[in-house]
């Protein structure tokens, strides 16, 4: 299980400066963030995981920490899950099954993000588990496999198996592939390989959060740094260029916002205004509404990245859509 950080005044600084600023946003007229969402935003700044993408020594001590674990025995995370849970023994990638049911159901696939380093936390895993009690689906959440000892490529051989071993059983109408953050542009990234490799489409396409460009080149991104309390611009082009590993970062399967994205079907796209990839995410959207793939996207009013993901009101509602858009 990993540590908490030492709590240092830096830390400490920011954390004082963002709690100012969130009771001032609660009492101020016209602002309509929940107060369980701005606990979930303080609770991301406490875990130290910006600090730990933006500092360069600490950087490099998250990867020898994920190079570790990828060498032990995976540990689930103490998750009171709701669901039935089984861990697929025929993928590539370490692959659970949640919500395995006799008889017709559909099926979600799940790519948990993590800066491409680091594997699914609770929250993740609650999230799958309400993603099953909500929409009755099987909900297949893929570890596919990450930094440092694996680049993009990797996972996409090991996501190509778990697919089709999903549309072997049920028809792809009747898929949703989910991603959020790095999962999300990878979700993004693999609709758009599909199609270049004549896989089916999924039924729908859901990206929470998703990073859509590697190098994160937008200008506008800027705006919006200082407010995302999970993720530092630094950090990801660090990861950046070893998940590429030599390939150019402008190819689709690594930024999709450069891809073709007009054999998608039906794509939902959720995303906050206090996170840096809220920029990238709206032209992502324009580009679909432009290709006329219908796309619906929900912006969450000052909340933080991946913000479905975490207990919330803000959050509850979307996953209300969510489960319209899996059962449609």
């Amino acid at each position: 299980m990993r540590k908490l950080p030492k709590f240092r005044h830096q830390v400490a600084s920011e954390l004082a400066s963002n709690f100012g600023q969130s009771i001032r946003e609660l009492v101020c007229c016209g602002q309509h963030r929940s107060q369980r969402a701005t606990f979930v935003e303080l609770q991301i700044q406490v875990s130290g995981f910006k600090q730990r993408m933006t500092d360069e020594q600490k950087f490099h001590q998250m990867l020898t920490e994920a190079q570790q674990e990828s060498e032990e025995d995976f540990v689930m995370p103490a998750v009171p899950f709701s669901v039935s849970l089984r861990k697929l023994s025929n993928t590539l990638a370490r692959t659970y099954v949640l919500n395995e049911q006799s008889g017709s159901q559909k099926a979600i696939i799940y790519l948990p993000g993590g800066a491409y380093v680091e594997s699914p936390v609770k929250e993740q895993w609650l999230f799958a588990d309400r993603l099953a009690q909500k929409t009755g689906a099987r909900v297949y959440v893929v570890l596919y496999s990450h930094l440092p000892q694996h680049q993009f490529k990797t996972a996409y051989r090991e996501i190509t198996q778990v697919y089709q071993q999903v549309y072997d059983q049920i028809p792809v109408s009747n898929i949703t592939l989910l991603g959020d953050s790095a999962g999300g542009g990878l979700a993004a990234g693999f609709c758009e390989y599909c199609a270049a490799t004549d896989l089916p489409q999924p039924g729908h396409l859901v990206l929470i959060s998703p990073w859509l460009d590697l190098d994160l080149n937008n200008p506008t991104i800027t705006k919006y740094e200082a407010h995302d309390v999970t993720l530092s611009v630094k950090g990801l082009r660090r990861v950046a260029k070893l998940w590429a590993a030599g390939e150019k970062h402008d190819d689709y399967r690594l930024s999709p916002i450069n891809g073709d994205v007009s054999q998608m079907r039906d794509v939902f796209v959720c995303v906050g205004t206090r996170e840096i990839m809220y920029p990238d995410s709206a032209l992502f959207v324009k580009k679909l509404r432009d290709t006329k793939v219908p796309v619906k996207f929900v912006v969450g009013r000052d909340l933080p990245h991946i913000f479905p993901v975490y207990r919330m009101p803000e959050a509850d509602q979307v996953m209300t859509e969510i489960t319209k858009i899996v059962n449609n």
